[in-house]
């Protein structure tokens, strides 16, 4: 099983919105937070039922991913 595990402080982090739900796929987050390495800082923007953006950018670089949320079918 892949996971994927964040950890900051409050001063760290600036969370601004409304509650929000949305479910997106583990095994794709895993592998696009490997851009991490490249910054300091990430910036997420999701909103229920939209997308996922995450953005990490440097001096030299901007890498941006877009993940669309896992839709429940009922059969």
């Amino acid at each position: 099983m892949n996971s994927t595990r964040a950890e900051f402080s409050g001063d760290e982090a600036r969370i601004t919105g409304e509650n929000s739900k949305s479910r997106y796929s583990l095994e794709y987050l895993s592998k696009f937070v490997k851009g991490a390495k490249i910054c300091d800082k990430t910036l997420l923007n999701f909103s229920e039922d939209h997308p996922l953006k995450m953005k990490f950018k440097t001096e030299h670089l901007e890498l941006s991913f877009v993940l669309a949320p896992r839709v429940e079918t009922e059969d």
